[in-house]
């Protein structure tokens, strides 16, 4: 019996993978991916096209991956494809696999400042030559109520739904869905694309 994915609030189709025997993934694990891990990918590919690259010709290079992400509400089963589909660590892993990067992969969860903290490491990579290319960004899809409930439950979030950073006004955070890539590149001063 196949399991019927919970739906996002904000990215409804995030559960369904539109292409994944392009990424070399089977259709029985295309249903366990997490929609984080599917989002991530199309828009790491995405990136990498609008920066005018070839994707292939990043194979074996020293690219490195950098995401923000969280935890994750989606459903989860048994089976090994549940395990590799559910876990945030195969988030920045699965385009480093597809595309044979050789260079730093990280799945970064700092809470809110996650995708901000990737960036600012795919950043010092680049500096410190680590790598030659950075994909770096974040991704986070609430597709469940569990983190609602949860935050809800322990008083985190805002009384009047709007957040006041670093202002007197904060009372609490208002959660919130994307996903966003750059492909960022060092070479005599650093450059974005």
């Amino acid at each position: 019996m196949i399991r019927r994915p919970p739906r996002s609030t904000l990215f409804p189709y995030t559960t369904l993978f539109r292409s994944p025997m392009f990424f070399n993934i089977t259709p029985a694990e295309a249903v366990s991916i997490e929609p984080q891990q599917r989002l991530f990918l199309e828009n790491c590919w995405s990136s990498i096209e609008n920066a005018g690259m070839n994707p292939k010709e990043l194979s074996g290079t020293k690219s490195g991956v950098f995401v923000g992400c969280s935890i994750s509400d989606y459903g989860q089963g048994l089976s090994a494809q549940d395990l590799m589909g559910g876990a945030a660590s195969i988030l920045s892993a699965r385009i480093s696999y597809f595309l044979n990067l050789k260079g730093p992969s990280l799945a970064i969860d700092t809470a809110c400042s996650a995708s901000l903290v990737a960036i600012a490491e795919a950043c010092n990579s680049l500096i410190l030559g680590n790598c030659e290319l950075a994909l770096a960004g974040g991704v986070c899809v609430l597709s469940g109520p569990s983190v609602h409930i949860m935050t809800s439950k322990a008083g985190m979030l805002s009384s009047d739904n709007r957040c006041f950073t670093f202002d007197s006004r904060a009372n609490g955070f208002v959660p919130s869905e994307g996903v966003g890539v750059r492909s960022e590149e060092h070479t005599s001063e650093l450059q974005s694309h």
